[in-house]
């Protein structure tokens, strides 16, 4: 029987905050088989393996404005966006999720 070896998550940090960012690379480097990234609002290095999860702030997971957030970063159709702010307006979450952010969590919150 032919095993095949299991690939890791990658996920890149795309969020402003230095310090929201340093601790969550820190935060995420614990567990075994997660990879970390950090990377401004932009694509991928060309040395940077396919990214199963973005977190961005709210900003950063919208832009564009068109929805079209995969694309604009070069990810794959089944990459996750997560968005990370302190923004807990209904408006603001609905949009976020319109425009394909697959996840949206308060930060600062339990």
């Amino acid at each position: 029987m032919n095993h095949l070896p299991l690939r890791g998550t990658n996920v890149r940090i795309m969020h402003p905050d230095p310090f929201l960012s340093a601790g969550l690379v820190a935060a995420l480097r614990v567990y075994a088989g997660v990879e970390v990234f950090v990377h401004g609002a932009g694509s991928a290095s060309a040395d940077e393996p396919q990214v199963d999860v973005v977190v961005a702030d709210y900003g950063t997971a919208l832009q564009p404005a068109d929805g079209e957030v995969r694309r604009s970063y070069g990810l794959p159709g089944s990459a996750k966006v997560l968005a990370l702010t302190p923004n807990d307006r209904e408006v603001d979450i609905r949009r976020a999720i319109e425009a394909g952010v697959y996840g949206y969590l308060l930060a600062g919150r339990p």
